[in-house]
C-alpha cells in the first residue's frame, strides 16, 4: 500500500522511465539512418514532444494528480493510474510493438514519434515530481 505522495512519485518514475526507454529505441535506430534523417528525427521529435506535453499530457497529468490526492489513506500501487488508463496504455504498447517489429513503418519515420512521445513522457514526469514535493503531509 502506498501514500498519495508515493503514488505520485511512482507515476513520475514510470513516466520518466518509459520516456527514456522510447528514446533509447530511437537512438538504436540511428545506425540505420543518414545524418540528415537523424537531424530530422531529433528536430521533429523535439517539436512533437513539447507540443504533446503542453497540449495533451499536462491536462492528463493534472487530472491524475488531483485523482490521487483525493484518495483517502493508502492505496495499492496500481492506483497511480485510473483503471481505464490501463486499456489505453496496453493499446499504445501493442501498437508500438507491432509497428517496431513488423517493419510496416520505416525506422526513419518511427524515430521522431518515439523521440517525441519519449520526450513528452520524460518532461511530464517533472510535473509529477513537483506535485509530490508540494504535497502537504
Amino acid at each position: 500500500m502506498m501514500t498519495n505522495r508515493g503514488l505520485i512519485i511512482l507515476a513520475g518514475v514510470i513516466w520518466f522511465g518509459v520516456g527514456i526507454m522510447l528514446n533509447a529505441f530511437a537512438i538504436r535506430w540511428f545506425g540505420q539512418l543518414t545524418r540528415a534523417e537523424i537531424i530530422w528525427a531529433i528536430s521533429l521529435g523535439i517539436i512533437i514532444g513539447v507540443l504533446k506535453v503542453i497540449f495533451i499530457f499536462k491536462k492528463l497529468i493534472d487530472k491524475n494528480i488531483l485523482r490521487i490526492k483525493k484518495i483517502n489513506g493508502k492505496a495499492p500501487w496500481w492506483k497511480f493510474q485510473r483503471p481505464g488508463a490501463y486499456y489505453l496504455i496496453f493499446g499504445m504498447m501493442a501498437l508500438g510493438i507491432f509497428l517496431r517489429t513488423t517493419g510496416i513503418v520505416a525506422k526513419k519515420y518511427l524515430a521522431p514519434v518515439y523521440i517525441g512521445v519519449g520526450l513528452a513522457l520524460a518532461l511530464g514526469s517533472i510535473f509529477y515530481f513537483k506535485a509530490a514535493l508540494n504535497l502537504k503531509k
